[in-house]
């Protein structure tokens, strides 16, 4: 929530920002490429939407970009005390990010060039806010691992693997409400 304090006559901005989170995700995000023939006369949108080789959204049209992402949990082991109690002892939270975008081949230069260019910029700054949107997942993940404390040791395993299972379906969810609201990348 933003507020706005009037203090001795100065306006003060106080600004609520997400608490930052500590800890540390291996992200490794990879961009792959399939080609788009250079047609003269054709529009950049138009040229891409006829080359692409992604599958279609839910109403049809066709992606001519793709995000795809996948959280991952590594070395997750935890330690059991003689009284029973488990606690977690290493996590480790990698997203793995591949963004697929069209690649110009045969490009002469000039205004249409420019324009195609201009295009793909758009649709690669449209995906990589999907991995963006990933990595504060992954982010939250790591976080509430690591703040799970000292517990019992009956269903700790199932615990730990509803906690991904509750943040990964947030991702998601979160992921369709950005295609929402974006809208269609021209």
């Amino acid at each position: 929530m933003n507020r706005i304090l009037l203090l001795g006559g100065l306006w003060l901005a106080i600004i609520a920002y997400e608490r930052p989170l500590v800890a540390e995700v291996a992200a490794e995000i990879a961009y792959r490429y399939y080609p788009v023939g250079f047609v003269e006369g054709i529009s950049p949108k138009e040229t891409v939407y006829n080359s692409t080789p992604l599958a279609a959204n839910a109403d049809g049209r066709r992606n001519l970009g793709e995000a795809s992402w996948k959280i991952k949990t590594e070395n997750i082991s935890f330690t059991q005390s003689a009284d029973g109690g488990c606690q977690l002892q290493n996590q480790a939270v990698v997203l793995n990010c591949i963004i697929t975008l069209p690649r110009l081949e045969g490009g002469r230069g000039g205004q249409s060039q420019i324009d195609f260019e201009r295009s793909i910029e758009k649709i690669e700054l449209h995906e990589m806010a999907h991995c963006d949107i990933a990595l504060k997942h992954a982010r939250r993940l790591e976080a509430e691992l690591a703040g799970l404390g000292r517990r019992t040791c009956q269903g700790f395993p199932e615990l730990l693997q509803s906690v991904y299972n509750r943040i990964v379906s947030e991702c998601k969810a979160e992921q369709v409400r950005f295609d929402e609201l974006e809208g269609e990348i021209d």
